[in-house]
């Protein structure tokens, strides 16, 4: 079930469709940078006004899932996203309570010291 919620959010990221994505997150998520748990987003409103502008301009960067672990209460993916500018992997670990995203920790990391496929 977890796993699915999760999954379902990248597919909502991969549409492009910022209604179809939102809904997956907590009104109260937030999100970390790791390794200093930095604040990024907290709220869903921050959340959207920072993703509406590449949403709306149609310049989605598609994610794909390398790696996949589900520990309930958390889902945590290796995720990759290929730009013109280069491939961004980054760890990502969600937390899920009923039934959304309320936390999301984000570790960025080198592409040449990622898993690799």
């Amino acid at each position: 079930m977890l796993m699915e919620i999760v999954l379902s959010q990248v597919q909502a990221w991969n549409s492009g469709n910022l209604d179809r994505l939102l809904p997956h997150y907590a009104d109260t998520v937030q999100v970390y940078a790791m390794p200093d748990n930095t604040v990024i987003f907290d709220g869903k409103e921050k959340l959207k006004a920072h993703l509406k502008p590449e949403f709306d301009n149609g310049k989605v960067v598609q994610v794909k899932v390398l790696e996949k672990l589900e520990y309930p209460p958390y889902v945590v993916l290796v995720e990759e996203k290929s730009a013109p500018e280069g491939t961004r992997r980054a760890v990502v670990t969600y937390l899920i309570e009923d039934g959304k995203i309320t936390k999301m920790w984000i570790a960025k990391v080198e592409c040449k010291d990622a898993i690799n496929k």
